[in-house]
């Protein structure tokens, strides 16, 4: 492979990573929040509701899983676009 064909993979890699980095600050953002959940409906059953710090990190838990899943979104879109050019540029390259 050429410098120019490493780099665009390099690249791709790059955006891969980062992809799953994404998709690992997602995946514990909504356990954390799904354990708060269901700590409230627990506290719900005798009665009782979250305290205001709980209710205040639900509440933030919430709208940094929405920012994470348009954000996973952006990457997986982004990764796509470069790993596509990466192996349109290797066929052209090899045929």
């Amino acid at each position: 492979m050429n410098a120019k064909l490493i780099r665009l993979e390099s690249i791709a890699d790059a955006a891969h990573a980062q992809l799953r980095q994404c998709g690992e600050s997602l995946r514990k953002a909504r356990e954390e929040f799904d354990a708060l959940d269901r700590h409230r409906e627990n506290l719900e059953e005798k009665d009782f509701s979250l305290s205001a710090p709980d209710k205040t990190r639900h509440e933030t838990l919430s709208a940094r899983i929405e920012h994470l899943v348009e954000k996973y979104d952006e990457l997986r879109a982004d990764h796509r676009a470069k790993r596509d050019l990466f192996t349109r540029c290797k066929e052209h390259a090899d045929g």
